[in-house]
This record gives C-alpha cells, sequence and structure tokens, in this order.
C-alpha cells in the first residue's frame, strides 16, 4: 500500500495539482475482507511535502528534498 501511494505521489497530474495549490489527498486505508472495516494505514497526504515526510525514501517525489 505504502508503494501505491508512492507511485501515486509521484505522478505528474498530482504534483502538478499540488504546485498549483489544488486539494488532492491521498489516503491509505486497508481492509479488513472478512469483516469489511477500513483501517487508516496512513494520514491523508495532500501536499509532496507531506508525501515526502511519510512514505518511505525510495517512493519519494522527485525533485523533493527529504
Amino acid at each position: 500500500m505504502l508503494q501505491q501511494l508512492g507511485i501515486l505521489a509521484r505522478m505528474p497530474i498530482i504534483l502538478d495539482a499540488w504546485s498549483k495549490g489544488q486539494k488532492v489527498l491521498l489516503q491509505g486505508v486497508v481492509q479488513d475482507v472478512a469483516t469489511g472495516v477500513l483501517s487508516r494505514v496512513v494520514e491523508a497526504i495532500g501536499t509532496a511535502e507531506s508525501a515526502n515526510r511519510l512514505l518511505p525514501k525510495m517512493w519519494r517525489s522527485r525533485g523533493q528534498s527529504s
């Protein structure tokens, strides 16, 4: 799931929206298939900077400082 968020956070359309100040939130949740309950794994990521703080180094946005 972190890998998927990392890939999304590096997509040009997401980076472009963030750079223009548009509100785009990436959510990290998993679902228990037995109960259907969703559990948040990662808080909402709403900027390239928050992606850099929350995601593993290998999945951070290009061109952003750590």
